[in-house]
């Protein structure tokens, strides 16, 4: 059994949400691969921003619903996914593992990163945590300017949504949207 102190509790907040998390990656080996993902300190994680240049854009990332994974392909046993809602540049969504449990987040888009509030599954608790937004390589479009086109740096995007990720990510919006569109 692992004992835990109080002190380290209250001075590394995320180290519990990994902890947590953990507990339900122990059976696949992926522990220390979702450990590694989050900080350990009580201050957000900025992962860092890629040097290339923003173009202005009225929206970072347009409305809608969206699925990240460290693999392009979809369920990968070991790689971490993240399924989002986003509406008028604020968001609900989840990290998980495929079989394994999720921790609901929400939170804003700002110019460089995603600012989240993640929710710890098995505590009364929750943690800061960002993901750093980086331009894709653009892809030619009429009118001779490129689209910009946005993602989150150490994750690639995959469509579609499977109904596994739909409902975690009901699951999470019926939780926290409160928190979020009021």
């Amino acid at each position: 059994m692992v004992n835990i102190s109080l002190e380290s509790m209250v001075k590394y907040p995320l180290f519990n949400l990994g902890w947590f998390l953990s507990i339900g990656l122990a059976t696949t080996g992926s522990v220390s691969l979702l450990a590694s993902r989050l900080e350990t300190s009580s201050s957000p994680k900025v992962l860092p921003i890629s040097t290339a240049q923003a173009s202005p854009s009225n929206s970072l990332m347009d409305d809608g619903t969206y699925l990240y994974g460290q693999s392009s392909e979809p369920n990968r046993i070991g790689q971490q996914y993240l399924v989002f809602k986003i509406h008028q540049g604020k968001l609900v969504g989840a990290f998980y593992m495929p079989r394994s449990e999720f921790s609901c987040f929400y939170g804003t888009l700002k110019p460089q990163k995603m600012d989240l509030t993640v929710v710890a599954p098995y505590e009364d608790a929750t943690h800061p945590y960002a993901i750093a937004l980086e331009e894709k390589s653009p892809v030619a479009a009429a009118g001779g300017q490129p689209p910009r086109s946005l993602g989150l740096q150490g994750y690639e995007r995959i469509q579609p949504l499977s109904e596994n990720d739909k409902r975690i990510l009901n699951t999470c919006l019926s939780e926290h949207k409160q928190e979020v569109w009021n």
